[in-house]
């Protein structure tokens, strides 16, 4: 069957169809709104609109979402929808799905007391289980699966409600500990930092540059600034790797997003003398997604990860 005559069916058969490209478009996460696909849909059924004209990316998603129309069985001579409640995202680490402690917010060092009392299998999330937990979300999000994306893309944004600071005053704190010299750029990152599992903790030895907002594609460039994300991220992935899924999880392109350590002299922030223990985090800051290295007091939610299985691939 022609593609245009899905979209025939889509408009003329079956008000489902309009619902099915709308939800589609928001799990797809593409410049295309609903509202905008479903118009689409009409304005090419009636000529208005050639396919040609459209960007690429919109070009991929309706043909990912006519594909997808396509292959749901014919009963009565109309499509129906086959729904697949039973599909679960396959995340290895186990990372809660929500936030701990349903959402109240504490500070880093009130989170670190709080998960090392917790007598549950679970331990603070770390960076590294964050980072391994969203690159296993973007490797299902483009299975081809068309349900197991609509499900991994409600996590991601459950995800980007934790890294909601302009909006919901939200922050994602992670599980690692950064702490720096005075006078010097020597510093150790920490992860699972005060764990209850005493083997889980890891321990990295680093020079870490000042970075004050600086976009990560200039961070990767230099070695300095690439093991910095490679340590606190706990993986040995290359820098497009680290970029393509920051760009995933926060729906940010990598322009947008930006690396934080703080100073060694007085500025704006406070210096590495005056807070030398900091935490690692992630959080929306007006338009750019903020990879942090210096939180302090900052007030957000965290995540459980259930350790007992895990097993790692960095």
């Amino acid at each position: 069957m022609k593609h245009s005559q899905v979209i025939q069916g889509l408009v003329d058969n079956h008000e489902i169809y309009l619902k099915t490209l709308a939800d589609a478009a928001e799990y797809l996460r593409n410049p295309v709104t609903p509202d905008r696909l479903a118009a689409l849909v009409q304005e090419l059924q009636a000529d208005k609109v050639s396919p040609t004209l459209l960007l690429l990316e919109q070009r991929k998603t309706l043909e990912e979402v006519l594909d997808y129309a396509q292959r749901q069985p014919v009963v009565n001579g109309k499509q129906e929808v086959a729904s697949s409640s039973a599909v679960e995202p396959s995340i290895v680490f186990n990372l809660d799905l929500q936030p701990a402690d349903n959402g109240n917010k504490r500070t880093p060092e009130d989170w670190f007391d709080r998960w090392e009392k917790d007598t549950s299998s679970k331990e603070m999330a770390s960076a590294g289980d964050l980072y391994q937990g969203w690159k296993l979300l973007k490797r299902d999000y483009h299975s081809g699966d068309m349900d197991r994306a609509r499900i991994t893309a409600e996590i991601v944004a459950s995800f980007q409600d934790d890294f909601d600071w302009s909006g919901k005053k939200n922050y994602l704190i992670a599980g690692t500990r950064l702490e720096y010299q005075a006078d010097s750029l020597d510093s150790t990152i920490i992860q699972h930092y005060k764990a209850k599992n005493h083997a889980l903790v890891k321990k990295t030895s680093l020079e870490i540059p000042e970075y004050l907002g600086v976009p990560i594609p200039e961070v990767v460039l230099q070695p300095k600034g690439l093991h910095y994300l490679q340590t606190l991220l706990d993986t040995e992935d290359d820098a497009e790797t680290i970029m393509q899924t920051l760009e995933f999880i926060s729906g940010k392109t990598r322009d947008k997003i930006k690396v934080w350590a703080p100073p060694l002299k007085k500025n704006n922030d406070y210096t590495r003398k005056q807070h030398p223990e900091r935490a690692a985090g992630f959080y929306y800051c007006n338009v750019v997604f903020r990879v942090d290295g210096d939180f302090i007091s900052y007030v957000g939610c965290s995540r459980g990860v259930d350790m007992s299985s895990a097993k790692r691939t960095r």
